[in-house]
């Protein structure tokens, strides 16, 4: 079951055509050293979804929300 259900997940992605796939392992936090690290790993945990909040990621151009969204689209 886990299989088919990793297999389903990664069928979407793929079908998404993101640029490039991240991963919150793979994300380089000193790309953006004002970055909280552990409050964006608390948001992987998607306690927000349970909580019935909404999660905006905001910044000047060039600072990476882009590449958040897509770590917080992986996991």
């Amino acid at each position: 079951m886990v299989r088919k259900v990793d297999s389903s997940i990664n069928t979407k992605i793929n079908k998404a055509r993101f640029p490039r796939q991240c991963t919150l392992e793979s994300f380089d936090f000193n790309f953006q050293p004002e970055l909280n690290a552990k409050q964006v790993k608390e948001l992987a945990n998607l306690n927000f979804v349970q909580k019935k909040e909404n999660v905006i990621f905001m910044g000047p151009a060039g600072v990476g929300n882009y590449r958040k969204n897509l770590v917080m689209e992986r996991n």
